[in-house]
Parts: structure tokens; sequence; C-alpha cells
């Protein structure tokens, strides 16, 4: 397979997960509180909150943060 086809198959592969795997992370190490994420067009980024409709606590906020910069970081290491 081209080396192009390659990229863009894990890149998809990481992004198609991306928002389930952190739902079960955060289920993980903040139960009972769920998490829905969503693509935000007017920031062009994926928005997460709570499914209870509560602000997120900085720990959460945290946790999330930490999560998306290693996604982040996982789809530079498959474009480079």
């Amino acid at each position: 397979m081209p080396r192009k086809k390659t990229i863009d198959k894990v890149s998809r592969k990481i992004n198609d997960n991306f928002r389930e795997l952190l739902a079960a992370a955060f289920i993980k190490g903040f139960k009972p509180v769920e998490i829905e994420t969503n693509f935000n067009l007017f920031s062009g980024r994926l928005v997460s909150t709570r499914k209870d409709g509560n602000d997120l606590t900085p720990e959460q906020m945290a946790f999330i943060g930490a999560y998306s910069a290693g996604y982040s970081d996982a789809m530079i290491q498959v474009h480079d």
C-alpha cells in the first residue's frame, strides 16, 4: 500500500475512535460522570461537555486536555 494511503488509513482510524475512547477513559476515571464530544464548527475543534449539563471540574478539564494533547501528538506523528 502506498505511503499516502497508509497515512490516511491510520489518521482516519485515530480520528474515528478518538471520541469513543475518550468517553470510555473518562468514565473509568470519573465514574459516574459521562461526557459527549462533538466537533464545533465555530471553533474548528472538538468540544467535550458533561452529559448531565454540569460544568467540568478543573481536574476533569485537565484530563480531557491531556487526552486531547495525546490525540494531537499521535496525528502529528502519523503525518511526519
